[in-house]
């Protein structure tokens, strides 16, 4: 059987977080005997994100850059296609619309012979990242001339499917394929004593969409009924300085430790006893994932995404959207019921092994891949 030639391709990459990862743990999962993949990408900050490849073990003969739409949209049209001569791939795996819009556009005849692509966030962004309006009205006049060009559209949760469906334009398959996460052992796991004071985790990137804002004013009422909880709040972003101060301002500074980039996940959850998942709205909530891989308590609001996740007073709790009020309740509610929170625990790793492992993404991605 002759290997498939896959790219997988990012056109605004400007950043190592979420999508970066799961780029470079797709590069990895393939069958080297069934696929030669490669990793397309341009970026404002390319050596950043070349160092990010090198170091996770990314071959250098697999990993392309192309300018960024800023500085050079021409230059991006043109290396496009200069590439696709080069590589002859035979599929494009392209990650969000503006890929997926550079997909269509640079593809040569017969090349490639087929397209996919992946939606991993908000497929038509609003006001809370910064777009609006006519920009908005841009992204679904777009997606309704290119979807049906793509063999599979593959998004990360059935909340994102729906989205895609509203979002103009017709596409000819829609799978779910949710992001797989790496397994960590059961010798890695480390559980808290019950006797220590309580610590409340959140592991996000500090934005707008994340609500960390929602998570320091759930620690405000937390402090008052049970003052020797403490907080942390595992990550970096735009939002950090503004965060810091609202910190400050609601008088937490001693309640609450900002860790900035966490390298290593399981140590920061091992020091957990509760995860909380105060997000606006998510695509797939790795974070999530991650903290009930570790056997983690967890508290989310009920929103898309999330939703998909947290099964209520199953694996975890969900309250309503955005009530600090009610996630302090929860939260409190488990600090007080050990019972309780260890059935949680239970419960949330045997989801993850269950739905979110890298084993079965491999298996749904490359049944896409082979058909």
């Amino acid at each position: 059987m002759e290997k498939q030639k896959i790219v997988l391709l990012c056109t605004n990459l400007n950043g190592t977080g979420g999508t970066a990862k799961h780029i470079v743990q797709t590069y990895h999962f393939m069958d080297r005997e069934k696929f030669t993949p490669s990793i397309v990408f341009a970026s404002l900050s390319e050596s950043t994100l070349l160092e990010f490849f090198y170091k996770h073990g990314c071959s250098k003969e697999d990993l392309y850059s192309v300018p960024s739409l800023s500085r050079s949209p021409w230059g991006q049209y043109f290396s496009l296609r200069k590439l696709w001569k080069k590589i002859q791939p035979d599929i494009i795996h392209s990650y969000f619309l503006h890929s997926d819009i550079l997909s269509c556009l640079t593809g040569l005849k017969d090349i490639p012979r087929k397209r996919i692509s992946s939606v991993e966030g908000q497929f038509i962004w609003d006001h809370v990242n910064g777009v609006g309006g006519f920009k908005n009205f841009c992204y679904k006049v777009a997606n309704g001339m290119i979807r049906g060009k793509f063999f599979c559209t593959i998004t990360v949760s059935k909340s994102l499917k729906e989205e895609v469906v509203q979002g103009g334009g017709v596409a000819r398959r829609i799978e779910v394929v949710p992001v797989g996460i790496p397994l960590v052992s059961d010798q890695l796991l480390q559980t808290r004593s019950k006797d220590q004071e309580p610590v409340i985790v959140c592991l996000s990137r500090l934005s707008k969409d994340k609500g960390v804002d929602l998570f320091l004013q759930v620690a405000a009422i937390l402090v008052k009924q049970a003052p020797r909880v403490r907080f942390k709040i595992a990550g970096n972003g735009e939002e950090e300085k503004t965060l810091q101060e609202l910190c400050s301002n609601l008088g937490l500074d001693s309640h609450v430790e900002f860790l900035g980039w966490v390298e290593n996940t399981t140590d920061c959850l091992n020091d957990a006893d509760i995860f909380v998942m105060p997000s606006r709205r998510e695509g797939c909530p790795l974070a999530l994932i991650e903290a009930m891989m570790h056997k983690k308590a967890v508290v989310g609001f009920d929103v898309a995404g999330v939703n998909e996740v947290i099964i209520h007073e199953v694996n975890g709790y969900l309250v309503p959207a955005f009530d600090v009020n009610a996630m302090a309740g929860s939260i409190a509610q488990l600090i007080a019921d050990p019972t309780q929170r260890e059935k949680l625990e239970n419960n949330a790793r045997a989801h993850a092994l269950a739905y979110y492992t890298i084993d079965r993404e491999k298996e749904l991605l490359e049944g896409i891949y082979s058909e």
